[in-house]
């Protein structure tokens, strides 16, 4: 099989599908490789447990782009962030009536996210699938690249104007287009596990740091909860494959009481933290996003949603610079442009959050009391905090401000 696309995309996780999706409703021809099996469970897997929080500009993204609607009943809005310091009194809280929205975002647990996805990307017109496949090489041609694909037992070639690495932190694409990546490993992991709760707070999301790491619980409507519990990669394991009662019982500990009793924990599961970033975001017609270009620190809960700029920041490119060539110069170094300057921020604000919070030292214990109370007295820093968390500092792409793809 030889096929011809105006984009081939590596990578059907969610900004690999929504991707699809929007350059489907362009009207361009795309082909989408994944290296696993649609909705492949391997047996003995346990279900992903992870809750994920869309930001406000996420869900303008979505809406936009028609998959918002199927989606829409199983998520839960986060109109109010709440976030204290173990060993300190005082507390900042941030709320969608700072910014005079609805909600600052939406948890959607993943595995629901992952189904939904699946189904919209089957029915796309203008989108092919090809999966479980594997690219082996990707040649500069002219006007395109020339994808070699294994797929079915049977090799394949295709040609694409453009092509977009979506595979994630560990992106083989990355590796064939002679990128690196500069990977720090906080020596840290999240510990994720579904939970109850006796005083649900409705629609209310929490942060608790302390050195040994933060831990976050984001509502899933009713009395659960997702749980992530930051700590050092040493303990993670253990606290993994203790009793469940051991483990909310130092989970009590932890957090406190001001949701009552957690109990009830489901299966948890382990995600080892890096920080991982593409040494380029782009080459000749060929462009990082999501986790491809950065992977960062769950603290801040923004990683899918830096992922989903990334892909509405380049629908814009494309649907003003690149109908006819969505590979071209002009939308490669558009798109580079507008979306270097949010991972800068994204990043530095993860990465400084990760680093402050796991330090024992005095002084940064009083730089992170300061950084709290700033929050809570000075209204402008706190309304630039909750339009960081919506998704909506610096430059925002057009799909994410609710406005249309072209003037």
């Amino acid at each position: 099989m030889n096929e011809t696309c105006d984009c081939a995309i590596i990578g059907a996780g969610f900004t690999g599908a929504t991707l699809a999706a929007g350059l489907a409703q362009l009207g361009l021809r795309v082909i989408v490789i994944e290296a696993r099996a649609p909705l492949a469970v391997t047996a003995g897997d346990t279900p992903d447990q992870r809750g994920l929080a869309l930001a406000h500009a996420s869900w303008k993204i979505l809406s936009a782009l028609g998959m918002w609607q199927p989606l829409a009943a199983e998520v839960t809005p986060i109109r109010s962030i709440h976030i204290t310091e173990r060993g300190r009194f005082g507390v900042t809280t941030l709320t969608a009536e700072d910014a005079g929205v609805d909600a600052m975002g939406y948890v959607c647990p993943a595995l629901r996210l992952a189904t939904v996805t699946e189904r919209h990307l089957q029915d796309l017109a203008g989108v092919t699938r090809l999966a479980p496949a594997r690219v082996t090489a990707l040649e500069l041609q002219p006007e395109g690249r020339r994808l070699v694909v294994e797929h079915g037992g049977q090799t394949c070639e295709i040609s694409a104007k453009l092509v977009v690495a979506a595979d994630g932190v560990d992106s083989a694409t990355r590796d064939l287009l002679g990128i690196g990546a500069a990977v720090h490993d906080y020596q840290r992991s999240a510990v994720v596990a579904n939970v109850s709760v006796a005083r649900p707070q409705a629609f209310t999301a929490f942060e608790r740091f302390d050195t040994a790491g933060p831990v976050a619980l984001l509502p899933l409507g009713g009395r659960r909860y997702v749980s992530i519990w930051t700590m050092a990669t040493s303990a993670a394991s253990a606290m993994q494959a203790m009793p469940g009662d051991d483990y909310t019982q130092r989970l009590n500990e932890f957090f406190g009481t001001r949701l009552g009793t957690i109990s009830e924990p489901g299966p948890r599961q382990v995600y080892p933290l890096r920080l991982v970033r593409a040494n380029e975001i782009a080459a000749p017609r060929a462009v990082l996003i999501g986790n491809a270009a950065n992977t960062v620190h769950p603290n801040a809960s923004q990683g899918l949603n830096l992922g989903l700029r990334d892909v509405a920041a380049l629908l814009e490119a494309v649907a003003v610079h690149g109908m006819q060539d969505a590979g071209c110069s002009d939308v490669i170094d558009v798109w580079r442009e507008q979306r270097l300057p949010d991972h800068q921020a994204t990043v530095r604000f993860s990465d400084t959050l990760a680093r402050l919070f796991a330090s024992d030292l005095a002084i940064a214990g009083l730089a992170r009391h300061a950084v709290m109370l700033g929050v809570t007295a000075i209204p402008a820093l706190k309304a630039k905090l909750v339009r960081n968390a919506m998704g909506l500092g610096g430059r925002p792409p057009r799909l994410a401000r609710g406005a249309r793809l072209i003037r």
